[in-house]
């Protein structure tokens, strides 16, 4: 490896696992240097999350709120490793909270946002780093998604009578918000629950219409009203299996299939195969009674205090070069 350029080092390295690279911090100053900068990091990043095998599922244990003999600080997250979704395996959190209470938020580029009402934490599983936050004030009911810069929620449009559906999006670096189309999803008129999602990077919005059908809508085309497409449906029926609650997780291709791994009835994960309208139980070992999740794609992202910027080095010119020069590497 010494006598391989640096930019060709930088591009192999950036494709490995996150667990991977933290050991190799310790090969040399030069590697721990390397990997540390911000620009390998965001190129690690974005090489993650185009690999399936360098993602993991968070699980939240739920149970314990019912439970009357644990204590408040009692493990409650695990991790499990995607795609295969063997083994459920027991994280132990670096800071203190409320095991009960504590729910998942969300996740974005690696980060894990949990709150227990007391505060929020932002916690990265691959390198264990953590923040604390206040809770805000202003209490905002449901969970919002991230995409394109922005959070995203699916809201209520007074009066309740009249009540309609609107997706409101919140520009986190301009804190301007705006309302984006919406497809017509209640032409039956029927009673139904709706949430927010991103699946395959794009805007999604599942309908869950009780003892009827699931639907599934995605914005191919982001603000635009028109790319708005019923992705598929889901019946209620004897030989696809009933269910209360189904979550969209990931969407996979693979041998040939179209596959969408969902969290059913908060205490399973199914494959849905979306060509034959099957589901394929998953048999995963060790994971709680009842369960919440989130998808988390590994990233070296630092939660440290913020250091001052430091200039351009050289290495990252010789890198930028050597990219534009059109080199591809498979590995």
């Amino acid at each position: 490896m010494a006598d391989l350029p640096t930019p060709l080092i930088t591009i192999i390295l950036s494709k490995l696992p996150a667990k991977s690279l933290l050991r190799f911090r310790c090969v040399a100053k030069s590697w721990r240097s390397l990997i540390d900068e911000q620009h390998f990091i965001n190129l690690h990043l974005k090489n993650s999350s185009q690999n399936p095998t360098h993602q993991t599922l968070i699980i939240k244990d739920s149970f314990l709120q019912k439970d009357t003999n644990f204590t408040s600080k009692d493990p409650f997250l695990y991790s499990l490793d995607y795609p295969t979704l063997k083994r459920a395996t027991l994280i132990n959190c670096p800071f203190d909270c409320d095991s009960a209470e504590t729910q998942i938020v969300g996740s974005c580029d690696g980060l894990l946002c949990l709150a227990d009402g007391i505060a929020a934490y932002i916690f990265n599983p691959a390198t264990r780093k953590h923040r604390v936050l206040p809770v805000t004030p202003v209490e905002i009911p449901g969970e919002g998604v991230f995409l394109n810069g922005c959070l995203h929620w699916l809201v209520v449009k007074k009066p309740i009578s009249k009540a309609v559906d609107v997706l409101v999006a919140l520009d986190i670096g301009t804190e301007e918000h705006r309302v984006l189309p919406i497809p017509e999803y209640n032409e039956l008129k029927m009673d139904y629950y709706s949430n927010v999602g991103v699946i395959y990077g794009c805007i999604s919005i599942r309908v869950f219409y009780p003892n009827n059908r699931l639907d599934v809508w995605i914005m191919k085309e982001y603000g635009v009203k028109e790319s708005w497409t019923k992705w598929f449906s889901i019946p209620q029926r004897e030989n696809i299996g009933f269910f209360s609650c189904l979550k969209p997780i990931v969407y996979l291709k693979k041998n040939g299939s179209k596959e969408l791994l969902f969290e059913k009835d908060f205490k399973e994960f199914v494959w849905f195969d979306v060509k034959q309208q099957i589901f394929k139980d998953v048999n995963t070992r060790g994971l709680p009674w009842s369960l919440a999740s989130a998808l988390l794609v590994e990233s070296l992202i630092p939660l440290d205090s913020p250091k001052k910027k430091k200039p351009v080095n050289k290495k990252r010119h010789d890198l930028d070069g050597f990219l534009s020069k059109g080199f591809k590497l498979k590995l």
